[in-house]
Formats: C-alpha cells, structure tokens, sequence
C-alpha cells in the first residue's frame, strides 16, 4: 500500500482519540466538590469555573467528527486519486477549523495570577497539530501520484 494511507489512518485516528478514555470528552462542572471542569482538549482545571460557550464544545465536536470522516472517506476511495486530494483537503479544513474551536476555549480558560485554581494542560492537545502534519504528507503524497499518473498518461 502507499504511505499516504498510513498517514490518513493516523490522522483519523488522531482526531478521534479525544473521544475516548483515558482522553477527557465532555466538560464537567462539579458542584458538590468545587468546580472541576473537564475539557475534550485536555485542560483540566480545578477549583476554577470554565465558562466556555456551547458553541466551543458543538464546533469541536463537529469538526472533530468531520476530519475523521474525510479522513476515512478518502482513505477507502483511493482508486479515484482526485476525489481522494479534495476529500484530503477537507479533513485537513477540518482539523484547522478544530484547532480554532480549540483556541477560542482555552482562550476562554482563565489563566493568571489573579485566578485561583490550578490549570494544567493535557497531551491531547497536540493530537490535531501531529494529525494536521500527517494530512498534509498524505497531501503531497496523494498529489505526488496524480502527477505521477498524468505524466505516464502523457507517455502513453
């Protein structure tokens, strides 16, 4: 098989392992033992109250699920090497629209001197920068191959 698939299935499976344990998924206020909140991207913060908007958590989610499907998508539709370069690029959209959602909620996170509270940030948040690098190897290597094909069609 072609490396541009390994590199497909790695990104996929880099953007849909913050779905599952041990990788935090939701964002959970507990109130009986001060607030802890718990974020899909990996900040954990405790005794601070996270006030993300929904919007943070439903775009993360769905361009989180977009990337993996693109990614998938274009994976098994490697007979049809064009629809394969645009359904590349889209998943690589998608991971950089993630990145975005991602920022906007750990910019909403309060970090300062003046917040009390502990904030450390996970390992999942370097999952969607090392997926976008591997959609980008996909990328060239799928376009690698298009030319490859044209110009054996300009020989023939």
């Amino acid at each position: 098989q072609r490396i541009q698939s390994v590199y497909l299935f790695l990104a996929a499976i880099l953007m849909a392992l913050p779905f599952f344990p041990p990788f935090p998924t939701w964002k959970w206020i507990v109130a009986g033992m001060g607030d802890t909140a718990i974020c899909n991207s990996g900040p954990i913060a405790k005794g601070v109250n996270l006030s993300v908007p929904v919007w943070c958590e439903i775009a993360l989610c769905l361009t989180a699920l977009g990337s993996v499907i693109f990614f998938l998508w274009a994976l098994f539709s490697f007979r049809h090497l064009k629809a394969q370069l645009q359904r590349t690029l889209l998943g690589n959209l998608c991971v950089v629209l993630y990145c975005v959602a991602l920022g906007f909620e750990i910019a909403g996170a309060p970090y300062g001197s003046q917040q009390t509270g502990a904030i450390r940030i996970q390992i999942a948040l370097i999952f969607p920068a090392v997926a976008l690098v591997l959609a980008v190897l996909a990328f060239r290597g799928i376009r690698r191959d298009l030319r490859l094909l044209r110009s054996a069609d300009r020989i023939r």
